[in-house]
């Protein structure tokens, strides 16, 4: 018997998964098509540069959209949605705030849903690294982090396998 289709919103390959980003934008019908019919969505979709329309009114549309396609509770989609470790501990970090009010969404909605709140990754530290804080020696193959910066990055392949941070369910 082949399982219910998944949905991946923001995927960009970083967990092994390529796509094509959509809309997630209230009453889009691409959204509703999209969701139709699924067993559950993966919610990986953010924007630092759009926030509130990306990650709160995205996950918002979103919600709507599955409780309009899945009209009984018991078909209702498993929402898994990628968070960060120690959200809820950070609030004053924008992007923080925003991570944690998409949570509360989740579990405001009355739909099911996982949280996984990851560490950061292998390839978003090198990017601060390299591009924001311009510690890169270009001349070897290292990047030198001051003295009491506390980074624990985690294997993308970790977070896939669901063995980098804890969920909330």
């Amino acid at each position: 018997m082949p399982s219910d289709p998944v949905l991946i919103l923001g995927a960009n390959g970083n967990l092994g998964v390529k796509s094509i980003q959509g809309s997630l934008v209230a009453n889009d019908p691409n959204l509703l098509e999209a969701v139709k019919g699924v067993g559950a969505v993966v919610h990986c979709a953010s924007s630092r540069a759009r926030l509130k329309e990306i990650d709160i009114d995205g996950t918002l549309a979103l919600v709507d959209a599955l409780k309009k396609q899945h009209s009984s509770v018991e078909n209702l989609p498993r929402i898994i949605y990628i968070s960060i470790v120690d959200v809820d501990k950070n609030p004053e970090y924008f992007y923080f705030k925003a991570k944690l009010d998409v949570e509360n969404i989740l579990i405001a909605s009355g739909l099911p849903y996982t949280i996984l709140r990851t560490a950061q990754w292998h390839p978003f530290i090198k990017f601060i690294a390299d591009e924001l804080l311009g510690l890169k020696d270009p001349s070897i193959n290292t990047v030198s982090v001051p003295r009491g910066v506390d980074i624990r990055p985690l294997a993308i392949e970790e977070v896939a396998a669901k063995d980098g941070g804890p969920c909330l369910e």
